[in-house]
């Protein structure tokens, strides 16, 4: 023991140092390693075995409550998260159109107090990143978010920081740096904050700012920033995690936003095919053909089909449809099909495809696009991921519990790593987001099961009973 003056101050003559080890939660973690001290006033003690046992079940117990302590802490974390998640994607389901500042108004009152926050605002930034314009401010009441109004960005050293506007600043008492934000903590203080800014922030009692930038791929659109007022110095490392999720959530549907534009063009064409295909089928109907007509008939059908679900799925941006009781059998048997027509146009080799067993019927209540789109983007994702020497695409349906369950399974075999990104809607492409939205929003679940060489997954629905 180093500091012997310390010991013999407090009179500590003996000492028990038990190791405890907590194994890390993920990858990207190190493994908690510490070590619990024990302190005896007696010289030269001699422990006991039982003693030796009792400070080792110490430690264990000490392992155990900060293992505890933390995994409440994610469990925290994540209900949060998926506060935020829900109520964005239901906004986003719900709206004519996708504008960030509707989506900031209609969600941030609703999670200010789950995700605390005290006062924010959104802002936007123009082509030639001269200004930034107040696009939206909680609370209203306050009055101090003067939505509308233009400030130059040069005015304001923050404002540059965040857009990488200047050279990175050093390291100070007063603020930090990181990619993902910049923290204002004593802004009558930092060189970062204009003298403008300094005597509003005094004005209104703001202890701390925390600026969060919203980018496109290397483009910054927008910024947050987050006020902690009154009796709050600042944000908790943790709140800070919360808003930065937020952040990339508004991210996610500000790229929505920009989708919106081409598929309004999309509704058009979508429609006229639609009709097109109904006035072919008429045709054929009313004079017929004597050669093919079984095949061509079935085309038809399939063209019709598809057509109408085009159709159907641009309307449904501006307006919301009823949900229905659905066989989950039926329909995963019919994009099945359709994916098989897919596969040949694809011109894909060695598939060899499986169907069933079933469970008929097997209903659940649901938007039946919905249920479309999260079968076809898991089928597509499925055929897509067996390997260019060929496989097996496979599916089946069943009940479990109050579950009605879709399976789908290909050739292939995928790392743990990619395993849990698959779970959280993380992996590539954009269809694996909107099927997991989707699936969240139905109040299912997906799971992800890896085999040698194959890898499954299953949608669970609720199961709806007569």
């Amino acid at each position: 023991y180093q500091d012997k003056n310390a010991a013999e101050r407090k009179k500590t003559y003996s000492m028990m140092a038990v190791p405890f080890e907590i194994p890390r939660f993920f990858p990207y973690e190190r493994d908690i390693v510490g070590v619990i001290q024990i302190y005896y006033p007696d010289k030269d003690r001699s422990f006991t075995p039982l003693e030796v046992q009792v400070a080792e079940l110490m430690a264990r117990r000490l392992g155990f409550v900060i293992a505890r302590k933390k995994i409440l802490a994610m469990y925290r974390v994540n209900e949060k998260k998926e506060a935020i998640v829900r109520n964005i994607f239901l906004k986003l389901g719900t709206r004519e159109g996708v504008k960030m500042k509707d989506v900031f108004n209609r969600v941030i009152p609703e999670l200010a107090d789950i995700i605390n926050v005290q006062s924010c605002a959104l802002f936007s930034i123009s082509d030639d990143l001269q200004h930034v314009f107040l696009e939206a401010g909680y609370p209203e009441s306050v009055g101090y978010h003067g939505v509308g109004k233009r400030f130059s960005i040069d005015s304001e050293p923050a404002f540059e920081q965040i857009l990488n506007l200047r050279d990175p600043v050093q390291a100070s008492p007063y603020h930090m740096t990181t990619q993902s934000y910049l923290l204002v903590m004593d802004p009558q203080k930092s060189d970062l904050v204009s003298t403008t800014v300094k005597e509003f922030a005094h004005n209104n009692n703001i202890n701390s700012i925390l600026y969060v930038p919203l980018n496109v791929g290397e483009e910054i659109t927008h910024f947050m920033t987050f006020d902690a007022l009154d009796q709050r110095q600042r944000y908790t490392g943790e709140e800070i995690e919360i808003f930065l999720f937020l952040g990339r959530e508004l991210m996610k549907a500000q790229r929505m936003e920009r989708l919106d534009d081409i598929l309004h063009d999309f509704k058009n064409p979508a429609i006229a095919t639609a009709g097109f295909a109904r006035r072919l089928k008429a045709l054929f109907e009313k004079e017929g053909l004597q050669q093919g007509d079984g095949k061509i008939k079935k085309y038809l059908d399939v063209l019709l089909q598809e057509t109408s679900r085009l159709q159907e799925m641009a309307l449904s941006l501006y307006q919301v449809g009823k949900e229905q009781v659905v066989d989950l059998t039926e329909t995963l048997r019919n994009r099945f099909e359709i994916n098989k027509e897919a596969i040949k146009e694809q011109l894909k080799q060695n598939v060899t495809l499986k169907e069933g067993p079933f469970q008929d019927p097997l209903l659940v209540q649901c938007y039946p696009l919905h249920l479309e789109r999260i079968l076809d983007n898991l089928l597509n994702n499925a055929t897509n991921a067996i390997p260019t020497n060929g496989g097996i695409l496979s599916i089946c349906s069943y009940v479990k519990g109050d579950w009605a369950c879709a399976e789908i399974s290909n050739t292939g075999f995928i790392s743990e790593e990619e395993r849990l990104r698959l779970l959280e809607g993380e992996g590539r492409g954009r269809g694996l987001y909107i099927t997991h939205r989707i699936v969240r929003l139905l109040k299912g679940k997906i799971e992800v099961r890896v085999g040698n060489d194959t890898t499954t997954l299953v949608v669970r629905l609720p199961l709806h009973r007569e």
